[in-house]
C-alpha cells in the first residue's frame, strides 16, 4: 500500500508520527509512505515549454516513487504486481490524477481516494509564474527572467510566496498553486495534458478497482485553515463553484445563490449559532458533490468495481475536532 499525504498541495508530509504503518503491517501489508514537492517547488508552472517548467512537479515525484516501488519493493517483502495507491485530501486528488496520467500506467493495480478527487474546486491551480514573482516583489512579463529570479530565491522565502492559502475553502475562483493541465511539449512528457473531465467521461484512464468517499461534516476543515472572521458565508454567490462559469451578479447567479442559502439555512441568518449549516454546505461544496460525481462516472466507464463510502463515526480519536476545538457533532442523524 502506497500512501500519498494531503495538505492542499502546499504542505504536509508522510511523517510516520501521523501516518505510521503499525495497524496495517500487523495484517501482513507492506506500507510505503512518501514525500513529494509541495508549494512553489512542487507546482510552479510557466507557459514557455522551452523553460521546462510546465507544472505538476510534485505529481511527477509521486510517479518516480511508484517506479522505485516497482524496482525495489520485493526486497521489502512486497509484490510489485499488487500495489494499491491510497491518499487523503490532496493525496486523494493525487490518486485520482494518477489514474488519469499516462505516466503512471502499469505502476499500480488498485486505488483508494479518501476525501479528494480531481473534480473538487480546490484541486486545481493555474499557470502561476507571474503571480509567484509578484508575491516576492519582482515584476516582469518575461518568463525566462521569472525563472532566473526564482532560482536564486532561498527556499524559505519561496515558501512565503504560497498563494491563496486563506482562500483554499473558496470555491468561486480558481487557486494558483496546484495541479494544472500541461501544454504538450517536445521537451518532456506531460503528467497530464488533457482535461480530466474528458478522460473520465470517455473512459481513457487506468481502469483499476476504486474505493472513493468522504467524511461527514468534512467542512469542519474551515476551522483549521480559515480565520474566524472569514468563515461565515453571507454572500452566497461565493458558494457557486467557479467551474460552472456563471457570471457573478447575473440573474442566474443571484437565483442560484438564493437557492443555496435557502437549502442550508432556510429563513435563518448565517451565524456562529447555526455553524453546523455552514459545515454541511462546505462539506458538500468542497468534498461530497464532486466525489460522488467521480464515483458515478467511473462506475459508468470502467469494468472494474467502484465503491463509494461515507464515513460518519464521531469517536474520541477525531484529530481534526481536537485540533480545532470543535464541539459540534460530526455525524448526521
Amino acid at each position: 500500500m502506497f500512501w500519498i499525504h494531503g495538505g492542499g498541495f502546499t504542505s504536509g508530509s508522510g511523517n510516520s508520527s501521523l501516518y505510521g504503518p503499525h495497524y496495517l503491517i500487523a495484517e501482513g501489508v507492506v506500507v510505503v509512505t512518501i514525500n513529494y514537492r509541495v508549494g512553489v517547488l512542487g507546482f510552479l508552472s510557466l507557459n514557455d515549454p522551452k523553460l521546462r517548467v510546465p507544472g505538476n512537479a510534485g505529481l511527477k515525484d509521486q510517479v518516480m516513487a511508484l517506479k522505485w516501488v516497482q524496482k525495489n519493493i520485493r526486497a521489502f517483502g512486497g509484490d510489485p504486481n499488487n500495489v494499491t495507491i491510497f491518499g487523503l485530501s490532496a493525496g486523494g486528488v493525487s490518486v485520482h490524477l494518477l489514474m488519469l496520467s499516462p505516466m503512471a500506467k502499469g505502476l499500480f493495480h488498485k486505488a483508494i481516494a479518501q476525501s479528494g478527487c480531481c473534480f473538487n474546486p480546490w484541486a486545481w491551480g493555474k499557470i502561476n509564474g507571474k503571480v509567484v514573482c509578484n508575491r516576492l516583489k519582482y515584476s516582469t512579463n518575461d518568463e525566462s527572467k521569472m525563472l532566473e529570479f526564482l532560482q536564486d530565491v532561498p527556499v524559505a522565502k519561496l515558501d512565503s510566496a504560497r498563494l491563496n492559502e486563506k482562500y483554499i475553502t473558496r470555491v468561486d475562483f480558481q487557486r494558483f498553486l496546484g495541479p494544472v493541465i500541461e501544454r504538450v511539449s517536445p521537451y518532456e512528457s506531460a503528467f497530464l495534458a488533457e482535461d480530466p473531465v474528458d478522460l473520465v467521461l470517455q473512459g481513457r484512464y487506468h481502469k483499476v478497482p476504486l474505493v472513493i468517499g468522504y467524511t461527514s461534516r468534512e467542512g469542519m476543515i474551515i476551522e483549521t485553515c480559515v480565520p474566524k472572521q472569514h468563515q461565515l458565508i453571507t454572500n452566497f454567490e461565493e458558494a457557486i463553484p467557479f467551474y460552472l462559469r456563471i457570471p457573478k451578479g447575473s440573474q442566474l447567479s443571484l437565483k442560484i445563490a438564493e437557492e443555496i442559502k435557502q437549502f442550508y439555512y432556510g429563513d435563518k441568518k448565517p451565524s456562529f449559532d447555526n455553524i453546523d449549516a455552514l459545515y454541511g454546505l462546505q462539506t458538500d461544496n468542497l468534498f461530497c458533490r464532486d466525489i460522488y460525481i467521480t464515483a458515478k462516472h467511473h462506475a459508468a466507464t470502467s469494468p472494474e468495481p467502484v465503491y463509494f463510502y461515507k464515513f460518519c463515526f464521531d469517536g474520541q480519536l477525531n484529530v481534526l475536532k481536537k485540533l480545532a476545538g470543535i464541539n459540534s457533532p460530526g455525524n448526521e442523524i
